[in-house]
């Protein structure tokens, strides 16, 4: 993503020292670089290093843009690109090496043509299409180039992989719903190493725990969705032990979170890493259920029901 969002903001660069209908405007440089700022692909102190390389660019347009390469260059592109589709590998599960490096030569092939201005953006589509007609044949209506993320799904190709489809469809179907809440019980005020339980929900078929944790992001980090404090975290909110007094003891359903979400706000602040999320267990808690404990590296939390 990252990745995606620089060589984004490099063609933006590129795009701002001409004059013309494809300029860029000032509001729609802004307004990229704040997207890119709120979902953490960007810092703070990046954004104000991009805008003033942005304005830069926009004052000093070159009115006389170089001239459109020979047609024998286009052509050479063109006939560099057919041989490079015609031998590019279909996507596969668990590629070799080969077909992994051919496949990059492919699409990087196609992005630098684009950029030394061998493609406009009409033919990069078309040849972006017709790569991806490649890659993945069983395709009947591929997305247009651009308008994405997209996830494709590859199909099985050995009998293993065609039993690990069906093992997994047959775990998610079996999986609880959780559709429909039948009762809510309130949180505890306790909060020890960050994680607060805000709320017990029983399903129809299932429970969940929901929480509140409050961490410190890694030096130089922005508390956001997409940042390395975040994805730390996750990793290391692990299900509690989840038991009712009548006895019951709750399994996960899972060991990753149901649910997941933090905030990134600009100007913020606190620079805290808040998360709120949710646990998934079953059975379903038993309406004479009336309090639950909750147990975690020693810590405890109790949650008893009132009505």
């Amino acid at each position: 993503m990252r990745d995606a969002a620089l060589a984004r903001l490099e063609w933006l660069l590129r795009q701002a020292r001409y004059a013309g209908p494809d300029q860029p405007t000032s509001a729609h440089l802004e307004g990229t670089l704040l997207a890119y700022q709120r979902i953490g692909v960007l810092s703070s102190s990046e954004a104000d290093r991009w805008r003033v390389r942005l304005a830069g660019a926009a004052t000093d347009w070159d009115d006389e843009p170089d001239p459109p390469l020979p047609e024998s260059v286009r052509a050479a592109g063109a006939q560099y690109l057919e041989r490079l589709v015609a031998d590019v590998p279909r996507l596969r599960r668990n590629p070799t090496p080969e077909e992994r490096a051919a496949g990059a030569e492919c699409s990087s092939g196609l992005e630098a043509l684009r950029a030394v201005g061998v493609l406009d953006e009409r033919e990069h589509s078309e040849w972006s299409r017709r790569l991806l007609a490649a890659e993945a044949p069983w395709l009947d209506d591929p997305p247009p180039p651009g308008e994405g993320p997209w996830a494709i799904s590859i199909p099985p190709e050995t009998p293993e992989e065609a039993a690990e489809d069906a093992a997994f469809d047959a775990a998610w179907a079996a999986r609880p719903k959780a559709a429909t809440t039948r009762r809510v019980v309130t949180g505890s005020p306790e909060r020890h190493a960050g994680l607060a339980m805000i709320a017990l929900a029983v399903h129809e078929d299932a429970t969940s725990l929901h929480f509140h944790f409050v961490g410190e992001p890694a030096p130089g980090d922005e508390p956001s969705p997409h940042s390395r404090a975040f994805d730390g975290a996750l990793d290391a909110l692990v299900p509690p032990a989840l038991r009712d007094d009548r006895g019951t003891a709750y399994e996960p359903v899972d060991p990753r979170l149901v649910s997941a979400s933090s905030h990134s706000h600009e100007p913020d602040s606190d620079p805290r890493l808040v998360i709120l999320g949710a646990w998934l267990y079953t059975p379903a808690a038993p309406d004479e259920a009336v309090t639950f404990e909750i147990e975690q590296a020693g810590e405890r939390w109790t949650l008893p029901a009132t009505t």
